[in-house]
């Protein structure tokens, strides 16, 4: 069995939270020079189902959100929180303008990402797992958090 035989062709549908848009929106826009990872962020800003906060899936990835992925490519799995480039601050934390962040942007468990590295190399991410970030969990869960 091919590493790629269970993949979907298309990436799937991703979603947004309205002011998490807006932000990255900004983000990108302001930003002076273009990078793969703006690129594919501004990419996946454009085609992404913009939704209000408050009907935004608990175990959809967004910012704040803590993401198990599987770069199903080379099979490595990563724990990482998805954040703003200036909270991107060690190595457990991932830009949302990073490739990989773009990436992850939008997506839920059993979701795969694929898109073309500057390098022309297939890369494709799996999420495995996400934990909402810490502000949006359940009011008890942050006295343990």
């Amino acid at each position: 069995m091919h590493l790629l035989d269970n993949l979907p062709l298309a990436n799937p549908e991703i979603l947004v939270p309205e002011e998490e848009h807006v932000l990255l929106s900004d983000i990108v826009c302001a930003s002076v020079r273009p990078t793969p990872g703006l690129s594919l962020l501004w990419s996946e800003l454009q085609r992404a189902k913009v939704v209000p906060s408050a009907t935004v899936p608990p175990d959809l990835a967004r910012l704040g959100s803590c993401v198990e992925y599987t770069d199903v490519t080379s099979r490595e799995s990563r724990v990482v929180r998805l954040v703003t480039p200036k909270e991107a601050i060690s190595s457990q934390r991932i830009s949302a303008t990073s490739s990989v962040g773009a990436a992850l942007l939008g997506l839920r468990p059993g979701n795969s990402f694929r898109w073309y590295a500057p390098d022309g190399e297939l890369r494709i991410v799996r999420v495995d797992d996400v934990t909402p970030p810490l502000d949006l969990r359940d009011p008890r869960m942050k006295r343990a958090a």
